[in-house]
Formats: structure tokens, sequence, C-alpha cells
């Protein structure tokens, strides 16, 4: 007697934008991948694009810096290459870590000239700079719905390593004490959100322990690393980092390109207009960068993991704990309801 095992169906509906009016069907999987691709078109194009004067006088004046990166040497490339998880996945250029773990030493010098030439020329190659985006369902949402889906993009694992070593230089060559908020517990090296969450509840407790009143808000950022303002993000880079970095990191920014895959269909090739890339190494640091100055006040106790932050005001007087938290608010976008 034959027995079959029944193997669990994927769902696969048609998607649509489901705005006012609603979008048209996808049901095809290469209709798919351009709605995904033009809807990520408006999630990576900054809220403002309006040219602000400032910021583009300050961004043209020439940098004087005849400060040049260390070379890379082999071992710096060896202990990378080491480090790679072997089941990432690639990005479009299909080169797994597997593969660059077997590369033979002469591969390697030949790859070492190539990440040196880089630095050397402050020019990060377009095929470095292109992401490979798989969309994943959110739990619990619609499938029809384009939002519904969670952008994953895959990146160069090549890029990905000459990203560690200008990583681990930056590291060497700044004081990252200096600019990074000592609230700031996200990619930095013996901070958890647990310290973090210690942090929050020590603040609680002791309010509470003399019977004093706390005012909290916490947020999640929408978008966070997608709508990074490229120019104000150059400015800080310019004003934070030794000159050195500030052409090779312009062009890490500039011209970045995604394409969407469903199955086997892949989208056309768009631009990124905005944000730092998900999934780089150095998309963290850059958007720490980029948030150090966010406002602080010595009335609130200010925790944030990323782009996730927790903002609370203590005091005796119920009315005085929540002005202390309405004077940095605002700043921070947060409104009120009246009443």
């Amino acid at each position: 007697m034959e027995t079959h095992t029944k193997q669990t169906q994927t769902p696969n509906p048609p998607i649509r934008l489901n705005s006012t009016p609603p979008g048209p069907w996808a049901a095809t999987d290469k209709d798919k991948a351009d709605l995904f691709a033009n809807y990520l078109l408006d999630v990576f194009t900054p809220h403002d694009q309006e040219l602000d004067q400032a910021v583009e006088s300050e961004l043209a004046k020439p940098v004087h810096s005849t400060a040049r990166l260390p070379a890379f040497t082999l071992q710096n490339l060896q202990q990378e290459i080491i480090k790679l998880k072997k089941r990432k996945a690639p990005g479009l250029d299909n080169i797994t870590s597997q593969m660059l773990k077997e590369i033979p030493k002469e591969g390697l010098i030949k790859l070492l000239h190539i990440y040196n030439a880089v630095v050397r020329c402050n020019y990060w190659p377009a095929d470095f700079k292109s992401a490979q985006i798989i969309m994943a369902l959110k739990p619990g949402k619609d499938p029809t719905d384009v939002t519904s889906y969670r952008p994953i993009s895959l990146l160069s694992t090549i890029s990905k390593i000459l990203e560690k070593l200008i990583s681990r230089q930056i590291s060497i060559d700044t004081e990252l004490n200096t600019w990074v908020p000592h609230h700031q517990f996200g990619f930095r090296k013996t901070h958890s959100t647990i310290q973090q969450c210690h942090r929050i509840t020590h603040t609680v407790n002791t309010a509470l322990e003399y019977k004093q009143y706390c005012t909290a808000a916490f947020l999640d950022i929408s978008q966070a690393f997608d709508k990074v303002w490229h120019p104000g993000l150059l400015c800080k880079i310019k004003r934070l980092l030794p000159l050195g970095y500030f052409p090779l990191l312009k062009s890490y920014l500039q011209d970045r390109t995604y394409v969407t895959k469903v199955n086997t269909a892949t989208s056309n090739m768009h631009h990124i207009q905005s944000g730092v890339p998900q999934g780089s190494i150095l998309g963290p640091l850059l958007y720490t960068l980029y948030t150090s100055d966010l406002p602080t006040s010595k009335h609130t106790v200010i925790s944030t993991f990323t782009d996730d932050t927790a903002i609370v005001a203590v005091d005796q007087n119920p009315n005085t704990a929540s002005q202390n938290f309405k004077t940095i608010s605002p700043a921070w976008g947060i409104g009120y309801a009246n009443g």
C-alpha cells in the first residue's frame, strides 16, 4: 500500500498596493517583482527632496587632506574571510562565503590589490553597490498587500569584506566615544539590549523607591535606515571622521542600485536615493553617526538601541515630570493630543 506525504503549500496569492483606490493586481512572479520594486522606490526616497543651500555649500568645499588610509595587508584579509559565516546568502554576483574561503593565496592577493585600489582611488565599484532584495511576509499580515512584506537585502560578500576592513580602520583612527552618544547601545562592543533594559528599569525602580513619577515614551522609528538623508549624512562624515574617509564614503553612498526578486523573476534595476544599506557592515555605523547629535536634556533619561528609543522623565510632581518630558519631545517628533 503506497503512502503519500502531504507537503505544506506556501501561499502564493496575487498582491497589490491596498491604497485608495487600490492598485492593480500582480499575479505573475515578474509582475510581483516589478510591484515590489516600484513600492521600494518610494521607500528609498528622502522625505524632503528640496536642496538645503547651507548643506550643499558645505559639501561643495574642497577637502584638503593628504591623509590616506593605510593599505590593507594579506593578514587583514585572511582574518576577515575566516570569520565569514558559510550559510550567508550571496548577492547578485553569486559569490558565496565558501567560495572565498577556498580561494588560493594567489587569488587573495589579487582581491587585496582590488581593495587597496578602491581605497587609493576613493571609488566604490558599481557592482559592489547593487543589492538583490527578497520580500518576506511579516507574521500575521495580509499576504495580498504589498506593504505586508519586509525587504531583505542581499549584498555582495566581496563588498562586505571590504566594509569590515574599513569599519575596523575607522575604529582605529577615531575615538568613537567622542561622537557616539553614551545612551546609544546599538552596534557597540560590550553593550547589549539587556544592559539597556537594565538601565531603563533601574531608572524606573529608583523613581518608585523614592515615590516619584515617571513620564515615558517608547519610540520605534519607521523606515529609520531607509530614510537617512544622504547630504546630511555626508556633512556629518566630513565633520566627525578624518577627512580621508569623506571621498571614499561619498562614493560608497552614491549611485546605489537594487533589484527585487520573486522566485526566478527579477525586476528592472532602480536607484536608491536615501538610506544606509540594510544588511551592510558600514550601514549601522553610519546610522549611529547620522543620529549622534539628536538632542538630550538634563531632565530626561534617554536610552537608544539602534532606532529603538525610550525617553523617561522623573520628578516628585507628576506635572513637572510631564513638563520636563515636553521640553525634549518636539525635537524627537513626539506630539500630544489635546486634553
